[in-house]
């Protein structure tokens, strides 16, 4: 680092200054490919997934905060689509990244979408979705992994984890934006973000397996959080992801 002042370096030794790295991580999706972008600006630090493409307020809303807290950010990348492409041969399967991490997720989305497929598709689509989870999940499984997602208005809110299926506990705040929610699966983190007047879901553990990383976590006792604000809600959803990295760091004291 030729050039940086003394006490800069001093700084970045004692550890009281980091800057942000970025990695690049490619993924073959047969004759595509998608990109895992890793904005690292502390290793071992607390992970945030952003795994729609074409979610930016939550991408946003991390690098507001990146130099304030020690967090990073992780992000699948391909066209700007909320789904991934996988071409074989002329045909092209649109997959939503959000839905392979279980057998059964993929084999859903595959039934639903198409007709045929190859054979190969669902070994290969799982065998991407573990190489996901490689970086996602810490290999203690006791480390948080921390998804941020947007979504549209009156499209997907709180309101639909009224329906027990989903949430075997929820609270809706009367002072909050219902598009704006926690999705967790602790009973102490719903406790958390319930007395801090937040929308929050507590997934049923027996909720059906859509293949979804929450589903994932839960069956595997990942601790997971699910900060979920509609598009547009930038300061909200610096406020969520505040809320999160306190919830966790609070449990490490």
């Amino acid at each position: 680092m030729k050039g940086t002042p003394f006490a800069i370096l001093v700084a970045m030794c004692l550890g009281l200054i980091s800057f942000d790295t970025e990695n690049r991580i490619t993924f073959s999706l047969g004759q595509q490919t998608c990109i895992l972008i890793q904005t690292i600006t502390k290793p071992g630090a607390l992970n945030f997934i952003a795994l729609h493409d074409d979610e930016n307020t939550a991408v946003k809303a991390f690098h507001s905060w990146t130099s304030e807290l020690n967090i990073n950010l992780m992000e699948l990348h391909q066209n700007n689509d909320r789904y991934l492409k996988y071409q074989i041969g002329s045909k092209v399967f649109s997959i939503d990244p959000n839905k392979i991490f279980t057998e059964k997720g993929i084999a859903n989305t595959l039934n639903s979408n198409y007709l045929k497929y190859p054979k190969e598709l669902p070994i290969k689509i799982k065998q991407f979705a573990d190489s996901l989870l490689a970086y996602f999940v810490d290999s203690s499984k006791r480390a948080y992994t921390i998804a941020i997602h947007n979504n549209s208005e009156a499209n997907y809110s709180i309101l639909n984890y009224k329906n027990p299926r989903l949430a075997s506990k929820v609270f809706i705040s009367s002072n909050e934006d219902i598009d704006d929610f926690f999705i967790v699966i602790d009973s102490l983190d719903y406790d958390f973000f319930k007395n801090l007047d937040q929308n929050v879901a507590l997934q049923n553990i027996e909720a059906d397996d859509d293949g979804s990383l929450s589903i994932y976590c839960h069956k595997n006792k990942i601790p997971y959080i699910n900060i979920e604000a509609q598009d547009g809600h930038l300061a909200k959803q610096i406020e969520m992801i505040k809320l999160a990295y306190y919830l966790v760091t609070e449990k490490k004291l």
